[in-house]
């Protein structure tokens, strides 16, 4: 009967004459649009396991969702419509399209201009990454997963094409991606060799040695390099003398070197004064037991602490030069169109940008979506943006809500971001207990701490008054708790509406299960008491990547215990606690699919064995495939305030959708990341991918 049933649809669709003697009408192209979406499985996010089989078909009206009803009753719904299309899912299934709710594109571009130091993915991943992002062979030289490899690569990559322009230009040596977590210095150096490069890094770049011709190519030319994770930098001494950092007569701060370690601290207490990096630091070492004779490491923490290499790479290039290796505003705006191209292809329908940083950034963005995107946008400020004439914008009249309606739905602004602490496995998280004694971690004790509870609150409060909502960065336990503890602060005391808003813990990596007097409080426990008490939407999005890549990394640098209870989503579930999932770009790849697997499988690899399908990470911790869907799709909605839009396929939300070629909760759940996107809608109309080579979501109108 189901395929009597079909075979008329299909019939009807073509020649609406089928199964029913019925007048074609005259379309008239001013009249409402309609889109019939039928045969497939239909995933709504609207709750927990709410879906629909073939049975049930739905129509869009325009740019949102009008109604589902059954599929043999298509032919009466249409009858009267003149404008009506039909998508014969032919057994895909369609659900909400996926959202990102943080990521960085601004500065995935930026990173794109210089040389990637980033170990290789799984190879499972790998593969398809290499597929979107194809690069000529010839033009590549490809991932590396030791850092004397790493530093081959730079020296060989400095030498051709655009990055030679960027050596040239600036007389650095410039890269980011480095990961001492998951890259031994070689092969035969492990993680104790990790360790000690985290130890004194400027020596070990400054004695590399260039296997080619024997040579030292960082003796004497300045390095600059970012970690994976954004918060690290490391340098040679030649970038201290290029910055002219220790070699300027400075009678107000003076800033040394070398030194005893009394003044050598004496020395970065003024550099952080001089320089204005309050919440990041510069590494020590000291090479005598007395600590008599100590100097800067290399070791660079929290972006803020990068600003003086920054600026020595930059100063006195003219604007010609600045534009060859930074890029033209418009061409970095192609950069990113392309780049949410291939998201869309991925099935992402909305992105968060989790840092506007300033007002040119901004403007960049309202201009980018006046240019027909395949991706909306929502932002969200830095709590110490700055305007266009470099002061902080707390009190500047550009920085304002967006609203949805006035770029058409494609880009709004409504939230304010803050670092609570650092990078976990670049061993910077803030933690309640210090890091592992056996891990690579153990001279970082508890880690980097940005702000307390009470500076937190203080930087917050001019936007909790004006009703922002609020996402702190807070990878360890005690960067959380303290992160909690000002929220509710403010809620208390400040504008008790914003109380209400969702407010999120970002990435919220190390996390306690129980209150004990050894390892201290709950962070669990803490979310949940505070949505009970002054914060009811307070809620949690984790970068799974932390456990598919990073996952024994930490286990080596936190301890068994520690290690395993990362981004504890089961727990949190279970609790009530709505999580989402991100990839942090450019920390992760944007893949929504992957981590969904990610979520559901909970696979991790040690580096750098990269085969197969990994091994478990705490296996309790995982969420079911309906639940890890949710986080890519109606929670993150809820966190920035779209749920009345998007999120779920419901009536009048809406009509961003994904067609996937698979039903996920069918699939064997370490293949989901091969699930491939056959297309996506944004407000009920189909994206048009430039280099789409076959149409796998064919509309039929009705004649």
């Amino acid at each position: 009967m189901k395929l009597i049933k079909y075979i008329c649809i299909a019939l009807f669709i073509a020649n609406f004459t089928g199964c029913g003697s019925i007048k074609e009408p005259v379309i008239n192209v001013d009249e409402d649009r309609y889109l019939v979406i039928f045969n497939g499985n239909i995933l709504t996010m609207e709750k927990e396991n709410h879906k629909y089989s073939r049975d049930t078909a739905m129509m869009l009206k325009n740019d949102k969702i009008y109604k589902f009803f059954p599929t043999d009753q298509i032919e009466k719904n249409v009858t009267d419509l003149p404008n009506v299309e039909f998508l014969d899912l032919e057994g895909k299934t369609v659900m909400p399209g996926f959202i990102e709710p943080h990521a960085h594109l601004s500065l995935s571009i930026d990173f794109d201009k210089l040389i990637s130091l980033t170990p290789c993915l799984p190879e499972r991943y790998q593969k398809i990454y290499d597929e979107d992002y194809s690069v000529p062979d010839d033009q590549v030289i490809g991932c590396k997963n030791f850092i004397e490899e790493s530093f081959e690569k730079l020296v060989e990559e400095s030498k051709k094409g655009k990055f030679k322009d960027l050596l040239d230009i600036t007389g650095w040596y410039i890269a980011n991606g480095l990961d001492p977590s998951r890259m031994g210095y070689t092969e035969e150096g492990g993680i104790p060799s990790s360790k000690e490069f985290l130890e004194y890094p400027a020596k070990f770049i400054q004695d590399f040695v260039d296997d080619v011709d024997e040579s030292k190519p960082f003796e004497n030319t300045p390095v600059f390099i970012i970690d994976q994770s954004g918060h690290l930098g490391y340098i040679n001494q030649a970038a201290f003398k290029k910055a002219k950092i220790c070699f300027e007569d400075n009678d107000k701060y003076p800033i040394v070197c070398r030194g005893s370690l009394d003044v050598m601290k004496a020395s970065l207490a003024n550099a952080q004064v001089q320089y204005d990096f309050l919440d990041g630091e510069w590494g020590i070492v000291c090479q005598d037991q007395e600590e008599q004779d100590c100097t800067f490491s290399g070791l660079l923490n929290e972006e803020s602490a990068f600003g003086p290499f920054l600026k020595g790479i930059t100063t006195g290039l003219s604007e010609e030069d600045k534009a060859l290796i930074l890029g033209s505003p418009q061409s970095n705006i192609m950069a990113m169109k392309e780049s949410l191209e291939i998201f869309s292809q991925n099935g992402l329908t909305t992105f968060v940008e989790g840092a506007v940083s300033s007002e040119t950034m901004i403007d960049a963005y309202k201009e980018l979506v006046t240019d027909n995107i395949p991706v909306r946008l929502r932002a969200l400020y830095t709590w110490d943006a700055k305007a266009k004439n470099d002061k902080p914008n707390v009190a500047e009249p550009w920085q304002e809500f967006i609203e949805w309606d006035e770029y058409n739905g494609m880009l709004s602004v409504a939230g304010i971001k803050l670092w609570a602490d650092g990078s976990t496995q670049g061993c910077s998280a803030d933690l309640q207990e210090i890091y592992s004694i056996d891990g690579l971690c153990s001279n970082f004790d508890k880690g980097h701490q940005n702000f307390t509870a009470e500076k937190i609150a203080e930087n917050l409060e001019s936007f909790w008054e004006n009703g922002w909502y609020i996402n702190i960065h807070a990878n360890g336990d005690q960067a959380i708790l303290n992160s909690i503890q000002a929220l509710e602060s403010l809620a208390k005391f400040t504008n008790i509406k914003t109380a209400k808003l969702p407010h999120t813990l970002i990435h919220a990596t190390v996390n306690i299960k129980k209150s004990t007097k050894d390892e201290g409080q709950s962070t669990i426990d803490a979310v949940v008491n505070a949505r009970k008490g002054h914060l009811p939407n307070l809620s949690t999005s984790h970068l799974i990547g932390h456990v598919a890549y990073w996952g024994k990394a930490l286990e080596n640098e936190l301890g068994f215990e520690r290690g395993e209870f990362i981004d504890p989503t089961r727990t949190e579930w279970d609790k009530g606690i709505p999580v989402s999932l991100h990839s942090d770009l450019p920390i992760t790849p944007l893949y929504p699919l992957w981590f969904v697997e990610q979520a559901v499988t909970r696979a991790t690899w040690e580096y750098p064995t990269l085969s197969g399908e990994g091994t478990p990470l705490n296996e309790n911790q995982a969420l079911d495939v309906y639940q890890a869907l949710m986080a890519v799709t109606i929670n993150p909605a809820k966190q920035h305030r779209l749920d009345d839009k998007l999120g779920s396929l419901e009536k009048n939300k809406i009509a961003d959708l994904v067609i996937l070629k698979d039903n996920p909760l069918t699939v064997d759940k370490n293949e989901i990341h091969m699930i491939k996107v056959a297309c996506t809608f944004l407000s009920g109309k189909k994206v048009e991918w430039k280099n789409n080579k076959e149409d796998f979501c064919i509309l039929t109108p009705k004649t």
